[in-house]
């Protein structure tokens, strides 16, 4: 990346054939078939573990061999996510392969600033996206009386570190990097960056399946997939994926849970909203002075977290006209270009499967 490279280039309208329309539209309707079947296999994977596991667990509870297995907090997250990233993705790889032919980006160079450079708009772009996500879904739950659930999130809260860190900060990365970005950038690229740039972003944002994560998973699938088509190279997007995900999901979110922070905060009312009460006071005193360590540790990670954002954002802001994204070697002219990509069975199911399931989630449904 030889520019911490978005000023927009947008395709010019060139004139098309009506054949080679013919064929990008065929493009697109593959490729929206091919998410479809990622989504599928992808989901299937989890609920035939799921299906398996309850077959077997009657025979394992008689021999007596289930009670550690279910003893392991972090067996149902295994459970789901090891065979759909050992059995689904490489069968989901192998179909993208076979069904689209594929542009590799031209490689570049990435020094050690510019990947701090890009690490630092990962963490601006996804609390920034994150922020509009709380608030959009805050408002949607005043509207239809439910408090929209981050599911995923709640679920990652209670992992223990080391499935945190080969699942979340580890596969996770790795198996979404190469699906999203390598898989479906390189197999659009042809049309434009711009167009793979936003398809990566809107079918990596889409798939996370809840609104809470879709505007984050939005902003950085769209800054991954830039990032991947200024280097060629995934390694890079899969090693910012995992700095992310690793720091949040297993610093952070271990530290907190090593806290109790709801106990804390118990304390906290009771305390100071009885000020009078010298017992209840004493033992919100107590608590964080025995706690003190990881209070201290906890804040340090925080204010690393949001000042790393903010010059994260300040450096999108002011290189804001070095970002730019070229036009492909086919051009679809502007007044046929949301037809084309968009309007074909296979986009169509695609954005009906994942749209359907998120406005579910919002409504309560799921």
């Amino acid at each position: 990346m030889e520019e911490p490279i978005m000023q927009e280039e947008l395709n010019s309208s060139a004139e098309m054939t009506p054949e080679t329309l013919s064929r990008a539209r065929l493009d697109f309707t593959k490729l929206g078939l091919w998410l479809v079947l990622t989504t599928i296999l992808f989901n299937g994977m989890q609920y035939l573990a799921v299906f398996v596991w309850k077959c077997l667990k009657p025979l394992l509870t008689k021999s007596g061999q289930a009670e550690g297995i279910l003893a392991y907090k972090g067996f149902g997250y295994w459970l789901q996510l090891l065979p759909t990233y050992l059995v689904a993705v490489p069968v989901i790889l192998y179909l993208g392969k076979k069904l689209l032919a594929g542009k590799e980006p031209e490689k570049r160079g990435i020094k050690p600033g510019q990947f701090m450079a890009a690490l630092a708009c990962t963490f601006g772009i996804a609390i920034s996206c994150n922020i509009v996500g709380l608030i959009i879904t805050g408002i949607l739950g005043s509207l239809t009386g439910e408090s929209v659930q981050n599911v995923s999130m709640e679920l990652i809260s209670g992992l223990d570190p080391w499935t945190s860190v080969f699942l979340v900060s580890i596969g996770a990365p790795v198996c979404e990097e190469l699906i999203f970005r390598k898989m479906l950038v390189t197999r659009t690229l042809k049309y434009g960056e711009g167009v793979s740039i936003l398809l990566s972003g809107l079918a990596f944002g889409l798939f996370h399946g809840n609104f809470n994560q879709f505007a984050y998973a939005f902003g950085i699938g769209v800054f991954f997939a830039y990032v991947f088509v200024k280097t060629g190279n995934v390694k890079i997007t899969i090693a910012l994926h995992a700095c992310m995900n690793g720091f949040t999901s297993v610093v952070l979110t271990n530290l907190i849970q090593a806290l109790d922070l709801q106990r804390l905060v118990e304390l906290a009312q009771n305390g100071l909203n009885n000020l009078q009460n010298s017992e209840a006071f004493a033992a919100y005193v107590q608590f964080v002075t025995d706690n003190a360590g990881l209070i201290v540790a906890i804040g340090l990670c925080i204010l690393f977290e949001y000042g790393f954002a903010l010059f994260g954002i300040i450096f999108l802001i002011v290189n804001r006209k070095r970002f730019h994204v070229s036009a492909g070697e086919v051009t679809i002219p502007k007044g046929k270009r949301f037809f084309i990509i968009f309007c074909n069975i296979g986009m169509i199911a695609f954005f009906a499967v994942w749209i359907f399931r998120i406005i579910a989630q919002i409504m309560g449904w799921l």
